[in-house]
């Protein structure tokens, strides 16, 4: 903990020397201006109302395209020709820009909520390449034996299936959520969601309020940060 807190500080003080170095705050805010505009903002409900208006639309895409990619995958993996059909649709979802799907959303469905369609189509792909690999990893003999002594799909599950994809779920989730918030958000901005964070970061580009803009580029990290770490938790307690 000590180690992490002295790498922190040693970043602050590089972060805040170059800000002095430079001297201008439109090209870059110190730490000091940045915490200085955050704790500004603490005293706004229009604060709160963007971090839980992205938090809810963010989070809501993320778990609806974690269980769509892993039902998709359980389906690919039981049927292979589903597999063989669907595996262009992954593919697209993977490489195609996120700047391009928010541009055909907005002449389709507007920008409302746009971030939490943004965030599902990111996540999906990712948690159905994991969870496919994860099943094709399921020890076979152990499955055979377990149909030959009559076990019950959910105990089958629970102490084959699941342990065999767990590692590959982890990976996917702790890799999904970052990509979730930075897609998401950077939908806001683009679509110009209201009350949002994406469209506070966009003001503050409007105005030249560089340490508005790193401000609410520190919410967007922690609000990541903190739900990493609620979620990931309890997915390991699953295991447990």
């Amino acid at each position: 903990m000590k180690k992490k807190l002295i790498i922190a500080a040693v970043w602050l003080i590089i972060w805040e020397l170059i800000a002095r170095l430079i001297n201008n705050v439109i090209l870059i805010a110190g730490p000091i201006d940045t915490m200085l505009s955050l704790v500004k903002s603490l005293g706004k409900v229009s604060f709160y109302i963007s971090i839980l208006e992205s938090f809810l639309h963010i989070t809501g895409g993320f778990l609806i395209g974690s269980l769509l990619g892993t039902g998709l995958a359980a389906l690919s993996k039981r049927y292979t020709l589903f597999g063989d059909f669907i595996k262009p649709f992954i593919h697209m979802l993977k490489t195609v820009p996120v700047a391009c799907f928010v541009v055909i959303l907005l002449i389709w469905f507007g920008s409302s909520g746009i971030s939490f369609i943004i965030s599902m189509m990111i996540t999906l792909p990712v948690l159905y390449n994991n969870t496919l690999r994860g099943l094709k990893e399921v020890p076979s003999d152990m499955t055979e034996l377990a149909n030959v002594y009559k076990m019950k799909r959910f105990r089958v599950f629970r102490y084959i299936t699941f342990p065999s994809i767990h590692p590959y779920l982890l990976a996917a989730f702790e890799t999904a959520i970052g990509m979730a918030w930075k897609s998401g958000v950077a939908a806001e901005v683009i679509g110009q969601s209201q009350n949002t964070i994406g469209n506070s970061v966009y003001i503050s580009k409007i105005y030249l309020d560089t340490a508005g803009l790193f401000s609410w580029t520190l919410v967007v990290v922690l609000c990541s940060w903190v739900f990493e770490k609620l979620f990931i938790g309890l997915f390991r307690l699953l295991k447990r």
